[in-house]
Parts: structure tokens; sequence; C-alpha cells
């Protein structure tokens, strides 16, 4: 979830499944939309992700796209 002056202007589901960790799709209200938030979300989810040395399975379309533009080898998409 991210805040926005202390109300939730967003989140990213996901679900953790062994090794995986499987995203949903991100959702950013529309009073926030295009100020950078999902990026911004999805950045701190993904340090999650390497903290606990899981694999993403990115469901959502957003959190795919975002891998192809910044993977790095601890937060590839799980085969």
């Amino acid at each position: 979830m991210i805040l926005v002056d202390g109300r939730q202007a967003g989140l990213t589901a996901y679900r953790d499944r062994g090794e995986q960790r499987v995203f949903f799709p991100t959702e950013i209200d529309v009073a926030h939309a295009g100020q950078g938030l999902a990026g911004q979300l999805i950045r701190q989810a993904l340090t999650d992700v390497r903290a606990l040395g899981k694999r993403v399975v990115p469901v959502c379309p957003y959190v795919a796209k975002f891998l192809t533009r910044t993977t790095t080898s601890q937060t590839s998409p799980a085969p």
C-alpha cells in the first residue's frame, strides 16, 4: 500500500507461493494517477522480494512492464 497525506492512494496485491511472490493487479486511485506512485510502490515491493530471496511472478501487467525496464538477476520473473 502507498499513502499520500496519510491516506491510501494505491496498492499492489500479491500472494506468496513457495519461493515465488505472485503479483496481482496494481491499483492507484484516479486522483493520484500520473504521479509516479505505481512505480514507487512496485520498486519497494521488489526490494522486499529481493530481501526475502523470492522470485517474481508478474500477473499484473504493470509489474511485468516494470520488470522489463528494470530487470536485475534478483528480481527477474520466475520461469
